[in-house]
């Protein structure tokens, strides 16, 4: 098979109607292709802005196979800082609020959205001291699994 290098390239599709201030550089990569709905295809994220703390929002798009385009994923653009684990098909996003508050969310894809189904509140009480509380969602119903007092 042979290419014609002179030619020039098809636009398949344009991801137009979003602004960002996507980093040319940083910790994390302002651009990336991943699969973030387990599904074998790679899909791709741009950082909307850089935070001032840890919470790193991002403008997520979903390959579907069937029309062969990238789709918008709102529900995906409502996760703080998402990191994917494809093997146990989990998301995981670790938020701070304010000082004293993180909190860690555990998705599952379920369909083919993502659903918070664990959450783990850490609350800072004093200095070296704070309240840790995990829940978890079972047949649709929120339950506190565990809850304790740390001192570190």
């Amino acid at each position: 098979m042979e290419f014609d290098l002179s030619a020039q390239p098809e636009i398949v599709q344009q991801i137009e109607g979003f602004e960002a201030e996507i980093p040319v550089s940083g910790p994390v990569p302002g651009v990336e292709i991943l699969d973030m709905n387990f599904d074998g295809y790679g899909d791709f994220r741009v950082i909307e802005f850089i935070a001032a703390g840890p919470n790193v929002p991002y403008l997520n798009w979903l390959f579907n196979p069937v029309t062969g385009k990238f789709e918008k994923s709102a529900e995906l653009n409502a996760i703080t800082s998402p990191k994917f684990a494809p093997e146990a098909r989990l998301i995981e996003s670790q938020s701070r609020d304010g000082a004293n508050r993180y909190r860690t969310d555990s998705y599952e894809i379920i369909g083919a959205k993502p659903l918070l189904t664990k959450t783990e509140l850490k609350e800072y009480l004093q200095p070296g001291v704070y309240q840790r509380t995990v829940s978890e969602r079972r047949d649709g119903v929120w339950h506190i699994v565990e809850q304790e007092r740390v001192e570190e």
